[in-house]
């Protein structure tokens, strides 16, 4: 269901994640370890950011469901967890750090589980919804498979060349797949408005 909070929240989610890329570019939330740089700034907006983006595409699914509440708690803990492992394994030594990675990506293979569970009940809701809702689990689906392949990719490349183009794959996908769902919902939210007036 489409709620006019919705594109408030998400407009919030670009203001913070403009905010923590305009502060990582003065390298504030910038952490160098040996010839390393870990961008913490990332992890801290994508802890601020992405429950509440996960929160709004659950509401927009499924919100009237009476699991919504336990299935929305169980998806942002273990979006929290993945983005908690994530961090912790940029601190550890190149032999550690798959491990962590690994744990991080158990826990985005499990929520990515539930997303795809929670569809089915936003089937029950009107033909649009239910379609706005696949369209924008499919976005952030496709999106944040690419997380794992860009970190991946930074790990095994020379160090020169990652720390020019991991930034800027990380910016892109951010942009993306905060971007563009927040205009599918602002642009459907004016569009169901307007159908019901």
């Amino acid at each position: 269901m489409l709620h006019l909070w919705q594109p408030r929240a998400l407009v919030l989610v670009s203001l913070v994640a403009g905010c923590a890329y305009f502060l990582m570019s003065l390298g504030i939330g910038v952490v160098y370890i040996e010839n390393r740089v870990v961008y913490v700034g990332r992890y801290i907006e994508w802890i601020l950011t992405t429950p509440l983006l996960l929160f709004v595409l659950l509401s927009v699914g499924m919100s009237k469901h009476y699991l919504f509440r336990r299935i929305t708690v169980a998806i942002i803990t273990l979006d929290i967890l993945m983005i908690f492992f994530g961090l912790v394994a940029e601190f550890q030594s190149p032999a550690a750090r798959p491990l962590y990675f690994g744990l991080s990506f158990v826990f985005f293979f499990i929520l990515v589980v539930l997303l795809w569970v929670a569809r089915k009940y936003a089937n029950n809701q009107v033909e649009d919804i239910s379609s706005l809702y696949k369209i924008l689990l499919t976005i952030l689906l496709i999106t944040w498979l690419m997380y794992p392949f860009v970190w991946y990719v930074h790990q095994t490349l020379l160090v020169d060349f990652a720390q020019i183009t991991e930034p800027g794959m990380y910016l892109f996908l951010d942009i993306f797949a905060k971007g563009f769902f927040s205009f599918l919902i602002i642009d459907n939210m004016v569009t169901f408005r307007k159908s019901i007036s």
